[in-house]
C-alpha cells in the first residue's frame, strides 16, 4: 500500500470481501423477511441484523490488515456488541409479543 490509498490489486480483495459479506448478511435478512411474514413478528430482523454485524466484525477482524491489537479490538468490541445484542433481542422476541412499532407498520404501511 502506498499512501493512504490501497493499491488496485488489494482495493479487489477488499471489494471482493465486501461483497460475500454484503451476500450473506442480504441471504439472512432475506430469511429474516420470510419469517417475518410467517410469524407476523418482525423483531426477528433485530436479530438477525445484530447477528450479521457480529459475524462481520469477527470475518474482518480474522482476515483484515492491520496490527493484532486492532483486530483484537474490532473482534471483541464488534463480534461480542454484536453477539451479546443479538441474544438480547432474541430472548424478548421469543418471549414478547411484537414490538410495538413493528405492528403500527404492519397496520398503516400498505407497501
Amino acid at each position: 500500500m502506498h499512501g493512504i490509498f490501497p493499491e488496485r490489486a488489494d482495493m479487489q480483495a477488499i471489494m471482493s470481501d465486501v461483497f460475500w459479506v454484503w451476500l450473506a448478511s442480504a441471504l439472512c435478512m432475506a430469511g429474516g423477511w420470510w419469517l417475518q411474514v410467517r410469524t407476523r413478528n418482525a423483531g426477528i430482523v433485530d436479530v438477525i441484523w445484530s447477528a450479521t454485524m457480529s459475524a462481520s466484525a469477527l470475518y474482518y477482524a480474522t482476515i483484515g490488515p492491520g496490527g493484532l491489537m486492532a483486530r483484537f479490538l474490532v473482534a471483541t468490541l464488534g463480534g461480542f456488541w454484536g453477539f451479546r445484542l443479538a441474544m438480547h433481542l432474541l430472548v424478548r422476541v421469543l418471549n414478547e409479543h411484537e414490538d410495538g412499532r413493528y405492528r403500527y407498520l404492519r397496520e398503516h404501511w400498505r407497501g
